[in-house]
């Protein structure tokens, strides 16, 4: 594994705002800085990541890769901006079944929530797919976990050849960031799960080496329509399966802050603007 110095996060789309003269929207971005190389994790519902990006004196045109966590139009919704910002090829990792139609159901009516444009709208801007099985090593330090498995089922939904069907989320997908004994997991919505999604990547990472002195998850975790019972469990599990800190951001909600406060957890509100070091 190769020794990092620092790895800096900056959010730069959130629900929530906390830089001046920066823009929030519903959706998730995260600038992630390991060294000389620059990653994007999701890209927001627009062009605000570029906005918000210049005010915070990042340079979006120097990614060297982007990892998108599902193909919903708040994860996705920028790329075809940063994309053309770029000027060059850049590899994009996706999940299976990444480029499905993607459905909500409200009642009786179906509404898009998908990708924006077509992929070879976004192949045409240089964007090269890599889809992701289970398990896919950028580096000795970055690995890239899908194709969880669903245990719920919802209003969210994909289109098929007579109609409709459950959306299984096949291409969910987290990115985990380790070092020594330290290791960061990032998520975008959690939509399969967020304990069994942290807990699928600890016990893989564990499976042949020393236990991480500290685990930080961060990301979206679904629990903004979520009881106060179940927030409660979902605090108490990450805990028990190892988590030391809790980055707070997108769907996961305000209101799930004083459960994990609760279980003594440290945490971080990733309002846009907000930037976060490791391995300093």
């Amino acid at each position: 594994m190769v020794v990092l110095n620092e790895m800096k996060l900056v959010v730069l789309v959130n629900n929530w705002v906390n830089k001046s003269k920066c823009l929030a929207e519903h959706g998730f971005s995260l600038h992630i800085e390991i060294d000389d190389n620059r990653y994007l994790f999701d890209v927001g519902q627009s062009d605000i990541l570029l906005k918000n990006a210049q005010i915070l004196d990042l340079d979006l045109s120097s990614i060297d890769s982007i990892f998108i966590s599902h193909s919903h139009y708040d994860h996705t919704g920028g790329l075809l901006d940063v994309l053309k910002h770029q000027h060059k090829d850049t590899n994009v990792f996706v999940g299976q079944n990444f480029f499905k139609e993607k459905y909500k159901k409200v009642k009786s009516e179906f509404f898009y929530i998908g990708l924006p444009y077509k992929k070879e709208d976004y192949e045409k801007e240089g964007a090269i797919f890599h889809q992701v099985g289970s398990k896919l090593s950028i580096n000795d330090n970055i690995v890239i976990y899908s194709n969880f498995k669903k245990l719920t089922t919802d209003s969210f939904v994909v289109k098929n050849m007579d109609g409709f069907e459950q959306d299984l989320f096949q291409d969910e997908l987290a990115v985990c960031i380790k070092e020594k004994n330290e290791m960061v997991i990032v998520s975008g919505c959690s939509h399969c799960g967020i304990v069994q999604m942290v807990k699928t990547i600890i016990d893989e990472e564990q499976k042949d080496a020393a236990p991480f002195k500290t685990i930080t998850v961060m990301g979206g975790f679904h629990l903004e329509k979520a009881t106060d019972n179940e927030m409660q469990e979902v605090a108490r599990q990450l805990k028990n399966i190892g988590i030391k800190c809790v980055g707070i951001a997108h769907c996961s909600g305000q209101s799930f802050l004083p459960f994990v406060k609760e279980q003594g957890l440290s945490y971080y509100m990733c309002n846009v603007g907000n930037k976060f070091t490791f391995l300093k």
